[in-house]
């Protein structure tokens, strides 16, 4: 951040921002584009503002409004606490295609015999069962518990993450952790999107960097977040009854792609990457099922 003169002979203007973060945030843009300014004392109003040269407002403008552009959110994103959360409500669209998927389960039980996580099939060469599986639930009880904390783990992933990213990063990290699960058992059996939900919790434990932050804090939050995260996988993903295996893996890669993610910004801040994972997401459940339909099935008659 850099100083401007802030005595009232000074050719400086104030430029207002809707909060503390949002000032802090800008505070970074401008800093990034060498452009003198700094953070102002709340007004009696409360309200925050930016100092900056008179000369450099229009490019200071012009700076803030190409990086708001780039970081909006969407009308399916709603911000929360003075949008320190965002939650995104494109996570309906996996609750209803787990619900289709297991409607369907229930009424071709062959879809589920070809879908579910079987080790054994797994080793020799049925790799879409590690993705499959991930949609598949034993039943209406074993699904309602999933979405009903997964709904919300989900949205509050895809709204740090972006929308694809985050839901893509969820996939991949019960994907881990149902090959993880096989990698030490190997004649495992299991399905559930619990793995989906576990790496959720660990993709929450990181946040987005901070425009700002000072080095002492970043860390603070970092050990508050994964000390967290650890306490709620210990309450919902150590349960006995469960595949205990495919939590940790799932939590352990959640966790490793929010610290992937928080390293390279670029990742879910920037549309073609959003685009990008849209693209591989959807290719990836397309063709993990796919996979599951047996070649007799999809062969033609003669």
């Amino acid at each position: 951040m850099s100083d401007v003169d802030d005595s009232p002979e000074s050719n400086s203007t104030n430029l207002p921002a809707p909060s503390r973060q949002k000032a802090m945030d800008w505070s970074l843009v401008l800093a990034s584009q060498g452009i003198a300014h700094f953070i102002a004392s709340p007004d009696e109003a409360g309200k925050w503002s930016l100092r900056i040269a008179s000369v450099d407002v229009s490019r200071a403008s012009k700076s803030i409004r190409e990086y708001e552009a780039e970081n909006r959110t969407r009308p399916w994103q709603q911000p929360y606490l003075e949008g320190r959360i965002v939650f995104d409500w494109v996570a309906l669209v996996w609750v209803v295609a787990l619900i289709v998927i297991h409607a369907l389960s229930e009424s071709h039980p062959l879809l589920k015999k070809s879908g579910v996580m079987h080790g054994t099939d797994v080793s020799h060469g049925e790799w879409w069962r590690l993705v499959t599986a991930t949609m598949l639930h034993a039943d209406w009880g074993h699904l309602a518990s999933n979405l009903a904390i997964g709904f919300v783990l989900l949205g509050l992933v895809m709204g740090r993450w972006g929308t694809a990213t985050g839901m893509l990063a969820a996939l991949v990290a019960g994907v881990a952790g149902n090959l993880g699960n096989w990698l030490v058992r190997s004649e495992q059996m299991g399905l559930g999107a619990s793995g989906v939900v576990m790496g959720c919790v660990g993709l929450l434990a990181v946040q987005p960097p901070r425009a700002g932050q000072p080095q002492q804090r970043i860390w603070a939050g970092l050990f508050a977040g994964v000390g967290g995260a650890a306490m709620l996988f210990m309450l919902l993903g150590l349960d006995p009854r469960a595949d205990v295996l495919a939590h940790a893996g799932g939590f352990v890669c959640g966790l490793l792609l929010a610290m992937l993610l928080r390293t390279f910004s670029v990742l879910y801040h920037h549309r073609r990457c959003n685009l990008i994972g849209t693209i591989l997401l959807a290719g990836l459940v397309l063709a993990a099922w796919k996979c599951t339909i047996p070649p007799a099935a999809s062969a033609p008659h003669s």
